[in-house]
């Protein structure tokens, strides 16, 4: 005798909610294990829900929730008959605590912030490139924009900065970092970011 096979849980797809995405930086696509998201030249996704595996992994690291699983009507007519058989409501998947902690910090962080490259005091050139992108996308999102200036006597770069369309100039100006070492710049943006 042979049990007749249980019928397997829609997973659905992934969609964007219009007007809810912050163009945070293509963390669901970076998130995404079947490569089903693409960016627009704005910033915003695009699902290739012919890829999409429902697997909630763009969905749980949005800081701004603007993703949503969507199931068609023929996978909600089979949520609610696996509910009925197992006696209860369709509940939805809630994600992790972790990615729950990971969205709320990262929802709180706003603002387009660019890393000042320098060496002895004169500044890459790709550095202005850089903030003239950031002033693109800052004022695209509607947020402030920032340079990162690290350094030993590198305050003239903060007001170049200013001069390439920074909003606001962070300056941690030290001996200690005259020459780059990574885990000095490291703490010194970690120490920033934490502020």
């Amino acid at each position: 005798m042979t049990e007749a096979k249980k019928p397997k849980k829609p997973r659905g797809k992934a969609r964007l909610i219009p007007g809810k995405c912050i163009a945070c930086g293509a963390r669901c696509q970076s998130a995404c294990p079947v490569n089903c998201v693409e960016m627009t030249d704005a910033g915003e996704p695009v699902i290739l829900s012919d890829k999409c595996i429902g697997c909630l992994k763009c969905i749980k690291v949005c800081p701004a929730e603007a993703l949503e699983i969507q199931f068609t009507p023929e996978e909600l007519a089979l949520l609610e008959e696996l509910a009925r058989q197992q006696g209860g409501a369709v509940a939805e998947e809630e994600p992790d605590d972790e990615a729950t902690a990971l969205a709320a910090m990262l929802s709180a962080y706003r603002g387009v912030w660019v890393f000042i490259e320098q060496t002895e005091g004169e500044a890459a050139k790709v550095s202005w490139e850089l903030l003239g992108k950031g002033r693109e996308l800052a004022d695209a999102i509607g947020v402030p924009l920032s340079a990162i200036v690290l350094g030993d006597q590198v305050e003239p770069l903060c007001h170049e900065a200013f001069a390439h369309g920074a909003d606001r100039s962070y300056l941690i100006d030290a001996p200690v970092l005259k020459h780059y070492r990574t885990e000095s710049y490291l703490r010194c943006v970690c120490h920033l970011i934490g502020q």
